[in-house]
């Protein structure tokens, strides 16, 4: 079983626009497959990485819906076409696509959010936006989460 993506941390892309991917992300990430894609959130734009395996098991679930829907195609013009296959390096870095890195208005500074089979990564500004907005909200958040675990005997 693939170690899940998470933490938060905010790091510096190079010149050549590359993330180094940190040592709780590194493990295993040289040579490995990934698939980045535009994403967005609230309506910050923000990028997806997936490792290549989850990301053919999400294709494969979009292959199973009607691609006569218009909900499906424009989710496969927007995310499935927007996906970039890239591969770590032996020193854990992933270049970013320079059509990603402009989408998402990523410059020097920059987060990747682990959110467990994914990451993201924000322009720096935008995430902290977003972070400040969720912590506004966390306790009606958490509020609704604890309403959905109802009876499964979790904190």
């Amino acid at each position: 079983m693939e170690q899940e993506l998470r933490g938060r941390f905010q790091i510096k892309l190079d010149g050549k626009g590359r993330l180094g991917l940190p040592s709780a992300l590194h493990q295993g990430s040289e040579n490995s497959s990934f698939v980045i894609t535009n994403s967005q959130y609230q309506g910050s734009r923000c990028l997806d990485v997936y490792r290549a395996d989850e990301w053919e098991a999400l294709e494969a679930r979009i292959a199973q819906m009607s691609s006569l829907k218009r909900e499906v195609q424009a989710f496969q013009r927007f995310y499935i076409a927007g996906g970039q296959a890239v591969n770590g390096d032996s020193q854990g870095r992933l270049l970013i696509p320079k059509s990603l890195r402009e989408y998402a208005g990523l410059e020097d500074q920059i987060v990747l959010v682990g959110m467990g089979k994914k990451l993201e990564i924000w322009n720096l500004t935008e995430w902290q936006k977003i972070f400040d907005n969720l912590a506004t909200q966390f306790e009606d958040t958490l509020n609704v989460i604890a309403s959905l675990d109802m009876g499964a005997g979790h904190a």
